[in-house]
Parts: C-alpha cells; sequence; structure tokens
C-alpha cells in the first residue's frame, strides 16, 4: 500500500470510529428509576382461544397479568376493569407488561377503577430484521383482541374497546390493526407506542420495507375516518442507539390534533434519556403513563372516555404542557373580579423585576408589572407551590387590579426533577389589551421567584453559529442581573451538526445558595424534543445542541432556540462551540444506515476495475489493491449530481431513496461523498481481513501438501472441462435455499469458496519458489539464466486466478450479510418450520449458486478475453450509481445489486 492511501485509510477510520464512540456512548447515565413489583408477578395463560386461531398462530400465545396469593387458576377469571393489551417488539418478551401492569395494579388500590393487563406472547421474533412476521403477528393481535372483549360478556361494565400499548415494533402492529379488512377501527380508540419506529431504520428486507409503506400509506389516506383513535408516541432520546427519535414521531402519519409525539428527556416530570429497553420500564414514564390512562376514566361509565379531544388533552398534560399537580386538571382562565376581595394588597414592581430568594415574610401580595408597549413579553419561574399565581389585568387604576383572568393554566412545570419549579413565558400577542400582569405570592410561602417584564428585542436575539474548523469557544455574550435570555440561533437546521453551548458563571453575590440553580433549554420548533441542562448557579453549566430530527421539508423559516435562566445576582458569559466529536456522532445516528450501501459501492467499482484488468490484459491484483488504485469519490458521486441537475423529473427524483432523507430534512447534497469517504478506511480494514483468512488457510495448506502441490493445470488458457459434483452441489444448494433458507446455501457457498481461494493462494504459495528452482536448472544446464516466458505466464496465470477468486469471495460475504436477517428469523423459527416462507434472501442465493458454477469446477476460473468485458465493467460502474441513488437508505436492495454482478461475472466465465 502506497503512503498516501495508509493515511487516507487512517483519517477516515479514525473519524468513523470517533462517530461510531460517540453515538454509542456520549449521553448521560441512564437516571430512570426501576419500577419494582412488590408482590409475586403471575403470567397466566389466558383460556378460551379458538381452536382454529391456536393451530393457525401455534407459535403465539395470550397472557393475563396479575399479582400476590397463590397462583390462580385461569379457568375463575373474574375481569371487570378495563383491558390494556401489550405488544412486545422485536425480540421482546411478554414479561414486559410488568411495568405497567404492576404500577396500575398499585394505583388501583387507591382508585374506584382498575386496568386488567393482557400480554401477547410472540415467541420473541425478530421482527425488526424479518417482516414476514409482522403479517401474521398482526392477525393473531386482531384475535387477541376480540378473544378479549369476550372475556367480558359477564362485565357490569362491558368495555367496547382496548387500549393497546406497543414497544417498538409493537406499536406499529397496534397501527398495522386497522389494515386489516375485517378488523373493526372501533375496537381500539387509545394506542401508546413506546420506542416505536413508524419510520422505517434500517431497510433490511422488502417485506418489512412493504409493511411499512402500506401502514404508513393506510394511515395517510384515512385520517378522517380514523379520528377517534388517539396516540401518544415516546421516544428514548439520545441514549436509544436503535431506533433515533426522528423515526419515533407521527407527523405526516395521524392528524396532528390526534397525537402527541414526544421525547423522554422532554417529557415534564421525566427529563431523561431512556434507552430503547428502558422507555419499557422507567418509572418516570410508566408513572406518567399510568396516570394518563386513570385520568381518562369516564365516571360515569368506569371505561375510558369515547371524547376524543378529552384524551388528547389529558395526554397532552401528562407528556408536553403539565403546568403542575399530578393529576389532569382542566383549568378555565376564568375571570377573577380582584375588585370583590377585601383587603387584596398590591405592589407596583417599579424595575419591571420581582426576586424573592426564599421565605416570603410579608403578607400575601399581588405584584403587578406594567405592560409598558406592545414589544415587551413576561417571563417568571417559580417554586411557590400556588394553584394560582399568574394573571393578566383587563381592568384596573393606577395601583391596583380590579378584574383579570388567570393565566397560570399557561404555565409549565421545569425541570429539575422533583424540584418544583414551574415557568411561564407571555408573549406580547397575549399581553395585548391588558395593563399589567400580576404574580400572586402568598404569606410565608418558601421558594424562589424571578419575574421579569422584558424588551423583546434586548432579550430575543439572533446568534451566528461557530464556524466547522473553529477551534475555540465563540463568545455569545455577557449577561448580568437578568433572569431570562434567549438566543435564536438562525441557520442550525443540519440534523449533521452539533454545538456546545456554555453558561459560565463570572461572578455571584454572596447571598446565592447552592441550590438555586441555572437552567439552558435548547428548544426545536418542529417538535417536541426540547432538551434540558440545570446546574448550580454558581457553576459552569453546558448543554449539547444538536437535532434529533431534521427540519420539515416545506419549513423554511422555523430555527432552534436556546433559553437561558438565570440567576439575576449573578453575572455570567455564554459561549457557543462547534462540536466535531458529537457532529461525526450525528452523522452516524442519521446516515449509518447508508454505510453498508457506500462499502457494497467501493467493492463493486474494485470489482469493475478487476474486469478493466482483465481486458486490457494487465496482471490482476487484490482487491484491496484494486480499492487503493481505482475506488474514488469522483468516479460516483459526480456522474450522480449531474445527472440529478440536467434531468429534473418529478416522478423520478421521488424514486430515489435521497427523497426519503429528504422528506425527513436530513438530505444535504455532500451526503453521498461524506459518507463513501467515511466508509473508505473500514472498507479497506474489512477487504484486509477477507484476505488474510485465505491466505493464512493456504499457507498452512501449502506447508501441509508441499510436495502434492503444483500449478500444471494452469498451462493452458483453455477451459479443464467441468466435473460432475459442481453441478450436483449447485443444484443441492438450490434445493436447500428453496427448502429452508437462502442464506443457508450462501454460508455453504462462501466455505467452499474460501476453500477454493485458500487451496489457489496454496498453489502460488508453492509455485513461487520453484520458479527460483527452474532458473538455477537453467542456469546449471548452460541455458541462459532466468525463467522460461512460459513459466512465467503459468505462474501469472496462477495468480490471477487467485485474484479473481479472491474477488468473488469477496462478494459472496457481503452478500452473505445483507442476507444474514433472514437466517436469524430462519434460526429462530427452525422448531416450528424448516422453511422461512417469502425469504428475502432466496432469489440472490439461487444467482449466487449458479454464478459460481464455473468457480468450483474449473482449476483455473479466470475468464477469457472477451468483447463483453469492457461493457459488463461499465454496467457494473453504472451500478454503483444505481446504488447510490436507489439503495443508500433501502439495504436490501444491495443484494440485488451484488448478485446482478455475481451474474454478469459468471456469463464471462462461461462465454
Amino acid at each position: 500500500m502506497s503512503t498516501g492511501h495508509i493515511i487516507l485509510c487512517v483519517i477516515t477510520l479514525t473519524l468513523l470510529g470517533l462517530g461510531i464512540y460517540d453515538y454509542a456512548a456520549n449521553f448521560e447515565e441512564n437516571g430512570c428509576s426501576m419500577t419494582y413489583m412488590f408482590r409475586m408477578p403471575q403470567f397466566l395463560p389466558v383460556p378460551g382461544m379458538k381452536d382454529e386461531v391456536q393451530a393457525a398462530f401455534p407459535r403465539y400465545s395470550l397472557y393475563y397479568y396479575t399479582e400476590g396469593g397463590k397462583p390462580q387458576k385461569t379457568s375463575t377469571l373474574q375481569l371487570s376493569g378495563i383491558p390494556v393489551l401489550f405488544i412486545p417488539g422485536n425480540g421482546g418478551s411478554y414479561r414486559q407488561v410488568r411495568s405497567l401492569g404492576s404500577v396500575s395494579l398499585m394505583k388501583s388500590e387507591k382508585s374506584d377503577y382498575h386496568f386488567d393487563y393482557f400480554a401477547v406472547d410472540l415467541n420473541g421474533e425478530k421482527n425488526a430484521l424479518y417482516g414476514g412476521f409482522l403479517f401474521e403477528q398482526t392477525e393473531y393481535v386482531h384475535q387477541c383482541i376480540q378473544h378479549i372483549l369476550d372475556l367480558y360478556e359477564d362485565s357490569p361494565t362491558s368495555p367496547s374497546s382496548v387500549v393497546v400499548a406497543g414497544h417498538s415494533m409493537g406499536g406499529l402492529i397496534a397501527r398495522a390493526l386497522f389494515t386489516l379488512p375485517e378488523f373493526n377501527p372501533l375496537l381500539v380508540n387509545t394506542i401508546i407506542t413506546q420506542a416505536t419506529p413508524h419510520h422505517p431504520v434500517l431497510r433490511v428486507d422488502q417485506l418489512l420495507d412493504n409493511f411499512y409503506w402500506h401502514v404508513n400509506r393506510f394511515w395517510q389516506d384515512n385520517r378522517e375516518s380514523l379520528n377517534h383513535v388517539t396516540f401518544l408516541s415516546t421516544g428514548g432520546g439520545h441514549r436509544d442507539v436503535l431506533v433515533k427519535a426522528s423515526a419515533t414521531g407521527l407527523e405526516g402519519l395521524v392528524a396532528p390534533n390526534r397525537h402527541v409525539s414526544t421525547i423522554s428527556m422532554s417529557v415534564p416530570h421525566v427529563w431523561l434519556a431512556a434507552d430503547h429497553q428502558c422507555n419499557v420500564w422507567c418509572k418516570e414514564l410508566v408513572l406518567a403513563t399510568t396516570r394518563a390512562l386513570f385520568d381518562m376514566i369516564d365516571p360515569k361509565t368506569g371505561l375510558i372516555t369515547v371524547n376524543a379531544d378529552k384524551r388528547m388533552d389529558i395526554f397532552r398534560f401528562h407528556f408536553s404542557d403539565h403546568s403542575g399537580g399530578k393529576n389532569y386538571h382542566k383549568q378555565k382562565e376564568g375571570v377573577i373580579k380582584f375588585a370583590e376581595k377585601k383587603d387584596l394588597v398590591f405592589k407596583v414592581t417599579t424595575k419591571s423585576k420581582l426576586h424573592i430568594p426564599s421565605t416570603n415574610n410579608d403578607k400575601l401580595a399581588y405584584h403587578l408589572f406594567p405592560i409598558p408597549s406592545p414589544n415587551h413579553g413576561f417571563v417568571a419561574t417559580t417554586k411557590i407551590p400556588s394553584a394560582r399565581w399568574v394573571f393578566l389585568c383587563s381592568k384596573a387604576t393606577d395601583a391596583t387590579c380590579e378584574e383579570g383572568i388567570d393565566v397560570t393554566s399557561r404555565g409549565r412545570v421545569a425541570p429539575p426533577f422533583k424540584a418544583g419549579v414551574r415557568e411561564i413565558r407571555l408573549s406580547p400577542e397575549e399581553l395585548d389589551g391588558f395593563q399589567f400582569v400580576v404574580i400572586r405570592v402568598p404569606s410565608g410561602s418558601a421558594g424562589v421567584i424571578n419575574a421579569e417584564m422584558y424588551d423583546m428585542e434586548d432579550r430575543h436575539q439572533p446568534v451566528e453559529l461557530p464556524a466547522f474548523f473553529s477551534m475555540e469557544p465563540m463568545f455569545i455574550a455577557n449577561i448580568s442581573d437578568q433572569s431570562y435570555m434567549s438566543f435564536t440561533i438562525d441557520g442550525f437546521t443540519s440534523a449533521s451538526k452539533a454545538y456546545i453551548a456554555e453558561l459560565v458563571p463570572v461572578g455571584c453575590a454572596s447571598a446565592v445558595h447552592k441550590r438555586i440553580n441555572s437552567t439552558l433549554r435548547f428548544e426545536v420548533p418542529w417538535k417536541r424534543e426540547d432538551t434540558f441542562s440545570v446546574a448550580p448557579a454558581t457553576s459552569l453549566n453546558s448543554l449539547s445542541l444538536k437535532l434529533q430530527s431534521g427540519r420539515p421539508l416545506h419549513d423554511n423559516e422555523s430555527s432552534p432556540s436556546l433559553s437561558v435562566y438565570m440567576d439575576p445576582r449573578c453575572q455570567y458569559t455564554l459561549t457557543l462551540q462547534y462540536s466535531h466529536k458529537e457532529g461525526y456522532g450525528q452523522i452516524i445516528r442519521f446516515y449509518g444506515q447508508t454505510i453498508p450501501t457506500m462499502l457494497s459501492v467501493i467493492v463493486v467499482l474494485a470489482v469493475a476495475s478487476q474486469l478493466k484488468h482483465l481486458y486490457t490484459e494487465k496482471p490482476l491484483e487484490s482487491i484491496s489493491k484494486l480499492q487503493e488504485l481505482y475506488c474514488k469519490p469522483y468516479i460516483v458521486v459526480p456522474p450522480i449530481a449531474l445527472f440529478r441537475a440536467l434531468v429534473k423529473h418529478e416522478g423520478l427524483e421521488q424514486s430515489y431513496d435521497f427523497y426519503i432523507l429528504d422528506k425527513q430534512g436530513i438530505f444535504f447534497p455532500f451526503l453521498p461523498l461524506v459518507m463513501f469517504l467515511l466508509c473508505y478506511g473500514l472498507c479497506a480494514v474489512i477487504l484486509f481481513i477477507i484476505e488474510s483468512v485465505p491466505d493464512i488457510l493456504g499457507r498452512l495448506w501449502a506447508w501441509v501438501n508441499t510436495g502434492e502441490l503444483s500449478i500444471t493445470e494452469f498451462q493452458s488458457s483453455k477451459s479443464q472441462g467441468y466435473r460432475v459434483w459442481p453441478f450436483a452441489m449447485v443444484g443441492g444448494l438450490m434445493a436447500l435455499a428453496v427448502g429452508t433458507c437462502g442464506a443457508n446455501a450462501l454460508i455453504i457457498l462462501c466455505v467452499l469458496t474460501l476453500s477454493k481461494v485458500a487451496g489457489l493462494r496454496a498453489r502460488v504459495l508453492v509455485a513461487e519458489p520453484a520458479e527460483l528452482q527452474q532458473a538455477d536448472s537453467n542456469a546449471a544446464d548452460g541455458e541462459p539464466s532466468g525463467i522460461t516466458p512460459k513459466w512465467k505466464r503459468v505462474l501469472q496465470r496462477a495468480t490471477n486466478s487467485y485474484h479473481f477468486a479472491s474477488t468473488i469471495l469477496v462478494l459472496l460475504i457481503f452478500l452473505l450479510v445483507f442476507t444474514l436477517p433472514s437466517f436469524i428469523a430462519w434460526f429462530e423459527n427452525l422448531s416450528f418450520d424448516y422453511n422461512l416462507r417469502n425469504d428475502p434472501s432466496l432469489y440472490p442465493a439461487l444467482l449466487a449458486s449458479v454464478s459460481v458454477l464455473d468457480l468450483l469446477g474449473n482449476p483455473a476460473p479466470i475468464p477469457k478475453k472477451s468483447i463483453w468485458m469492457r461493457p459488463f465493467s461499465w454496467m457494473m460502474h453504472f451500478s454503483t450509481m444505481l446504488m447510490v441513488l436507489y439503495a443508500i437508505e433501502s439495504v436490501y436492495r444491495c443484494a440485488y445489486f451484488i448478485s446482478g454482478t455475481l451474474l454478469l461475472i459468471c456469463f464471462l466465465q462461461l462465454v
């Protein structure tokens, strides 16, 4: 390898490794509390399922969750609660229902109502790797819902619908129920999804891709008829490395007024990132979910209310717009007549500021904040546990308020957890038409309150982003004598960038207590994904600013903002710095699924250059050497960009995988170039490892069988004829692929090809010393010293055969990797069926089996020079462009491109 190639590989591999490390490890420690059972959990098989259902779905079953006491008999189940069905996700267990079920049972002991939790056992199937499972699982869940409702025939409440909670892919199954022709949509009106990828994360097979398309298209086309269904979708934020937050959103799929899509880092009273499994058992999330369900109970019926608007209000209260308290309470902004109340104390704030650092020693007072102009806003934070504390005064004198409205419900709880902090921000539009903002401060209340009337131009300022190559923090502002500032980060719309904001205390008054905090809040206007950082007011406060979803395609105006809450007795400096490490982590988070495709592009480019060596009669090289010589990004990326610039057709543009990324708001023009370069070093390492295995085996083979190996079969360039066994072997492999799983045939093919390549390598290793012996023998016989041209040709032909067979081995291994999800699904389902139905790996395996016929049957498997080599080389080159256009997101298509490449090689070997 050349020095330049090594340096490029080291740099790109380092950057890629840095991004992977940041993505997989750079997040806060798990702060979620575990949900514990205080009584023995019991999972009781639900009896009475129809025989035809059990026969059709022998792998699945239905359980009822309960706790405590002696083991119950399922035949004695007496159900009178509200049914909830839990659907586990990819590889999940029905036992995961215990978190929701246990907390619900504990809460029901203090309530007149209770929930009955059921769970579907889906045999732990990997439905995120093989889409075929999803169709059967959806059908079975439908049967379970009908059966659950049948169990309540003798119940006094007799529910007509089931609440469905799904974790991971279970949430997708919940939505897929409605696509079944025989499904009654009224059977489900509330769906809770936990870390569910409502948009594909990794498209590993066409069945999965088709399932997603069918379900999402159905919901897009039937929003009005499904208006009775309300959704709650929660994601895990940065800690969930399996499902990114943007994939958990229901935007564009469900009507905006029928879903709350958020992440755990933004949920009130949670404010924590949760990994993929933690979404199920995180106590803070489970408590919020359980409280929401209990708040939805209609006292008149004892069931979940049929009022969809009220259910949505409750979801918003607990997961988005929480104004305080544990339970939902709809506060009306009623008129307050202060004039009718006696002995009220009003105090006008002369400096438009109010700061009470601890206990209020004065009498109960109403502090009036005059609204000086239409361009003023108001902000207040408090720890005072008062039910009503903020009012807008509509009728007043100079120093008193006679009448106003209560706007406490517009406030929101704020982090940290259990601190009891609430905040309210009122815009100029909300203040229009009023004379004062009124803050009620009870006597003796122990807590901090900061309130300010401020000029919007002074406190809402635009901020320019630091340059990519900047190494030092960029100064933003010096802040003093203020409790709130907001900075709009113009131009921050790229999901591939990341910044670090730091609030540095310069000095504070000695009276500032350590329990008083400063807060940084990163707000994203197009999605509920706000993130927070809380630190003592006298300590450094830092927050990573990185998007968890792209800006919507048709939104060209909104920008994220950074809100800063401080103690006004302190002076701070705010800085912003570009974070390269976290930026590469963002690239992995949003574009990591493109890595398999870009690796395949590099490999197919190398194979195309191998054909170029054949038709120009140059010695063949190892595929890793070909990568160094020919695999350059400018061979693939610029022609694609030029083609898209010249050929502008809406239908064609929407057929590209770029369009999928564009709809998510995360595509940028240099994406193929960036990913090609980041994958370059990784591809070199992979190719080196693949080539090292047959090289090591070949050396071992040559050492064991030195006297038995020769390269005489390479003396003629003509075909040596075919043996019978390769045909029988290929036929057997094709039968194996059809009868079981295509990946099985590919595994055997890789082993056979590996042995073939190792044998060729052993012969080359034995022939190279023989080459020197031939030269010495010629000198001893009085002939000119050196190697005869004939021996050189034979040795070169043997070396070429080895390199060519190694190329085929690399293609087969890459193909096998793309079909491994099918193998995993087949293996885990082996106890029920030997055959994987609708096997995505079948056709690639059949094509690969046919393609290696010449390799296995011909001692010298290198093709002869042919007029087809040049056009086939260009066809492979062209296919790499198609892979970038059509497989950069739809990864499963790479298997067909690689199979096609093998088929072209097979044709060249046979002509």
